[in-house]
């Protein structure tokens, strides 16, 4: 037998816990025993309760078992699964607002009905012998165009039913549009998964970084917007964080707290990033001050606790990676641009000379342009396949590896706050715990005992 590469050890005081980041479970560990497993590889030695329980919960694991080739055919799968298809459909990407950072260059224009109808012929297409098929509404501003979205949408619903193939949705959305009449409307298409607002702080932060293009103030009907939705609608808040807000992020928790909205939010938190040929100009952006990821790193535990005190429900670190796989690399998913053509990523929507096809016809699934995403393997290349976080990270954003970011981009920032992010993940099923494994802000309790669980049992993935 041997260790696992994915074993990572988080401790205070007495208390000694381990986690496996592939298998997602957790072993506590009495003084003793942690120090037999820091001081010795001779595990046939070590007591047979603790041996057979590190066995069980793969903090060991057979000598022949080789997780790295583990991983690869579990990401292969995914990546390359004929059994989906995912689209996300830009119908424009023109814009009402005139953020500060925004990678993309706005450009005016809409779908067509006849590209909306050639969509449609390909997923007419396409969807047969599939299981599943989900639809990302992007842009610019994706509710600029919201007939097309209900239009599109009651078609891709027909055609999944037709094909017994599941059907879901997204949206990003700045918000602006997405009034309690149009959410009504978007409830009554049904299907959503998920609908993304942006909300970067409080008032003031918000209102610099996220105007109108005519320079006028967002946040409160942003704001309103989003409280009501979420009574009707799957919806999601994201913060984008630089080195300026994050006390603005704190009161726009403990406003929206105190809406009574925060059980129907789930919220997470993302550092603004110079991305994307739009994002050149962040330098000079007064109203924003671009960290690293490591700084982002503790900015974000600070969010992460807060927002789960007040009620938020927030994303664990425990993903499934190869089950959420990035669209930009995977086989059968493209992002539709308004007139059809097609690229990888949807950071790079409205950059001609990234495009890889059209709606149309058959991509040219050998040219340079589709294969740069095709070759990012973070299961297969370095620095990330040796890397011990590997099965909570999966090289982060392939977009920052396939664009060449610096280093201190590339690395998501749970590289380095991973412990305390599986730390917190313990501590919701295991309070007695939480004297001992406190992080800032956390209540104090008492120590209880020794005890081996599987991560199974604390919702690793909550929606």
């Amino acid at each position: 037998m041997k260790r696992s590469d994915y074993v990572q050890e988080f401790s205070s005081g007495s208390a000694v816990v381990l986690t496996n980041l592939l298998w997602r479970t957790f072993a506590r560990l009495t003084p003793a025993e942690a120090e037999i497993w820091r001081g010795s590889d001779n595990f046939a030695a070590f007591p047979d309760s603790m041996r057979a329980s590190l066995l069980d919960n793969k903090m060991l694991i057979d000598d022949g078992f080789d997780e790295l080739s583990f991983i690869q055919r579990k990401y292969d799968d995914g990546r390359f699964s004929p059994k989906v298809l995912g689209l996300t459909i830009a119908p424009t990407i023109d814009c009402n607002f005139g953020c500060a950072y925004c990678y993309e260059d706005k450009r005016p224009g809409r779908m067509t009905a006849e590209v909306e109808q050639h969509v449609v012929d390909y997923v007419e297409r396409t969807l047969p012998g599939k299981t599943s098929f989900s639809v990302t509404w992007y842009g610019g501003e994706p509710l600029m165009c919201k007939e097309t979205i209900c239009r599109l949408s009651r078609e891709f619903i027909r055609i999944s039913d037709a094909n017994g193939a599941s059907y879901e949705a997204f949206m990003v959305t700045n918000g602006w549009i997405l009034t309690e009449e149009v959410a009504a409307e978007l409830a009554n298409l049904g299907h959503w998964a998920n609908i993304q607002f942006t909300i970067d702080g409080f008032r003031a932060d918000h209102d610099a970084k996220r105007p109108t293009k005519a320079g006028m103030p967002t946040f409160d009907r942003v704001c309103g917007n989003l409280i009501h939705a979420s009574s009707v609608l799957p919806v999601t808040l994201r913060m984008n964080v630089d080195l300026i807000n994050p006390d603005g992020c704190h009161k726009l928790l403990d406003h929206l707290a105190a809406s009574g909205a925060a059980a129907r939010i789930r919220v997470y938190f993302a550092p603004i990033h110079p991305f994307g040929k739009g994002c050149r100009d962040i330098a000079e952006a007064k109203t924003v001050k671009v960290g690293t990821n490591r700084d982002f790193a503790r900015i974000e535990l600070d969010l992460i606790t807060h927002a789960e005190a007040l009620g938020f429900r927030t994303a664990a670190p425990f993903k499934q990676p190869w089950l959420q796989q990035c669209q930009a690399v995977s086989s059968h998913s493209y992002v539709v641009e308004p007139d059809g053509s097609l690229q990888r990523c949807w950071i790079e929507v409205g950059e001609d000379d990234k495009r890889i096809g059209h709606i149309t016809s058959a991509v040219n699934v050998a040219s340079p342009e589709n294969m740069r995403w095709m070759r990012f393997d973070p299961t297969r290349n370095d620095p990330c396949k040796s890397c011990p976080v590997l099965p909570v990270c999966f090289g982060s954003c392939p977009h920052r590896h396939v664009d060449g970011a610096p280093e201190e981009f590339t690395c998501n920032q749970i590289r380095w706050n991973v412990k305390d992010r599986v730390r917190m993940e313990y501590q919701k099923t295991h309070p007695e715990d939480i004297d001992e494994l406190a992080l800032p802000m956390a209540p104090p309790s008492q120590p209880g005992t020794t005890a081996f669980v599987p991560l199974s049992a604390i919702s690793v993935i909550r929606s």
